[in-house]
């Protein structure tokens, strides 16, 4: 199980918003949280922004987003 937060819900073109990734062991693996990637992608293109293992991320906003 998954959770992702963020500090913001309204988020303006130069804000910074930090993001929390909760996850919870449901497969019983103890090296879970070891070999558990994220991948983000910001800006809704279909292309990952950041890949990484940490649980915290900050992301600034540059351009607005397509309300499409």
């Amino acid at each position: 199980m998954v959770t992702l937060r963020a500090d913001q819900s309204e988020v303006n073109v130069g804000d910074e918003v930090t993001f929390d990734v909760i996850s919870k062991i449901v497969s019983g693996r103890p090296d879970f949280l070891s070999q558990r990637t994220i991948y983000y992608d910001f800006d809704g293109d279909g292309t990952w922004d950041l890949v990484t293992k940490d649980d915290r991320v900050k992301y600034t906003y540059a351009n607005p987003s397509d309300p499409n």
